[in-house]
């Protein structure tokens, strides 16, 4: 699992008042694997049972660079789209795999950015991050409650190592952006 994921479990495994449950997705429907069905110990990824019956009992769906072409058909698209129109919780977190084919899909439509159709991640330079006005003053960006200190460590951040490439809507605010050309929005 990946730094992100590791971050975020021990953060809701410590709150008492958050029942989590999570899935590490460690091997994808075309993978071979030379051993009986009944001799693995990892199970399925039970798609069809979260996306269908079991989604109206979540508050939050992350996905954290998570290649869904492997697993969600555009029924279960427009599952989550409807999950977050009645009012459920979607954080997408980036990477190589995350945004690809959710351009002109349910789950395009309700996003805050507007997603590239081909070239949706960059990895040729380091891009360094700053907050945006409404960012400095965000609480999901505060990262000390000195409103100082926090500008600093966001300004120490090091840069990352690669970004999507995304355009922001209308409808989303930007709370951290890159700072080299074009601003991308990060957060």
């Amino acid at each position: 699992p990946s730094m992100n994921y590791r971050f975020m479990r021990m953060a809701f495994k410590n709150d008492p008042s958050v029942d989590l449950l999570s899935f590490v997705i460690l091997r994808t429907p075309t993978d071979i694997l030379n051993v009986p069905l009944q001799e693995q110990s990892l199970i399925p990824f039970p798609v069809e049972t979260l996306f269908t019956k079991d989604l109206k009992n979540f508050d939050l769906l992350i996905f954290d660079n998570f290649a869904h072409q492997l697993y969600l058909n555009p029924k279960y698209l427009e599952n989550v789209r409807e999950f977050v129109n009645e009012g459920g919780g979607l954080a997408l977190i980036g990477g190589p795999s995350q945004f690809t084919g959710y351009a002109g899909s349910p789950v395009g439509e309700i996003l805050p950015v507007k997603l590239a159709r081909k070239e949706d991640y960059r990895r040729d330079a380091p891009s360094k991050v700053r907050l945006t006005r409404i960012g400095s003053a965000h609480p999901i960006t505060r990262i000390s409650s000195d409103e100082k200190d926090n500008l600093n460590l966001w300004r120490e951040m090091p840069p990352l190592d690669g970004i999507d490439i995304l355009e922001p809507k209308s409808s989303g605010s930007v709370l951290l952006e890159t700072t080299d050309g074009t601003p991308r929005p990060i957060v």
